[in-house]
């Protein structure tokens, strides 16, 4: 009879050594889950960090070539204002010396007039025909030069606008996209990372659990142990 609770009392603790060893089992293996996702979190935390550090880096290029184009359009814009302002003031030289050749002509035809009182009326015609065909030829001149010169300056106005024009459509671009890339909510990703960190350590918090969980199994499986040797030896 002694034999058999012996046999039984070693049945028992068999089966609680298995047990003991499923719960062991059981923990390596949670230990094992815990630390591969310690390392995906920390994989995840080192890639949300630089997708905002890059971010950030262009964000202040992107800044640094809008900054570029507005020095460059503000440098067109007065090389075009120049342009204007130079193209009038030689129409107004122009223009005067048209004034100072004509009243020149005009001066010496008086005196050719006066010099010319004895001579005859035809030839006093034919000599003011002869200025007013001068004054012709040399405002048909002047006026020739005058518009090609205008024609071209207007011509490098027309192009310098358009580039200016062009600038400004990428300077827009460039604005839209900046926009578009502080839409990214740099916030949310931080307090992605603030989860990343609590959950790492909740992990820490499980892994401790599962410490104290095999504590409390073995400390019961002792106490088990020696309930059930009361029993048998009471019986």
């Amino acid at each position: 009879m002694g034999d058999n609770k012996i046999t039984e009392m070693s049945k028992i603790i068999g089966q609680i050594e298995d047990e003991l060893l499923n719960i062991k089992s059981a923990k390596e293996q949670a230990e094992a889950v815990i630390d591969s996702s310690k390392d995906m979190l920390e994989s995840s935390k080192n890639v949300a960090e630089m997708f905002v550090k890059t971010t950030k880096q262009i964000i202040s290029d992107v800044n640094d070539k809008i900054a570029i184009l507005k020095a460059q359009s503000y440098s067109i814009e007065g090389c075009v204002q120049q342009g204007i302002s130079k193209i009038t003031q030689q129409s107004n030289l122009a223009q005067l010396k048209l004034e100072k050749d004509f009243n020149s002509l005009v001066q010496k035809m008086c005196d050719t007039i006066s010099a010319s009182t004895n001579k005859s009326l035809g030839d006093i015609v034919n000599e003011i025909d002869e200025y007013h065909g001068l004054i012709t030829g040399v405002t048909k001149e002047f006026s020739d030069s005058t518009s090609d010169m205008i024609e071209k300056q207007e011509r490098q106005i027309v192009e310098m606008k358009k580039l200016v024009t062009c600038m400004q459509d990428s300077q827009n671009s460039l604005s839209s996209k900046v926009e578009e890339l502080k839409q990214f909510d740099i916030n949310r990703i931080f307090d992605e990372l603030g989860e990343i960190h609590k959950i790492e350590s909740e992990s820490a918090s499980t892994s401790k659990k599962w410490r104290f969980i095999g504590l409390i199994a073995f400390g019961g499986s002792i106490i088990l142990e020696i309930a059930i040797l009361i029993k048998l030896f009471v019986a």
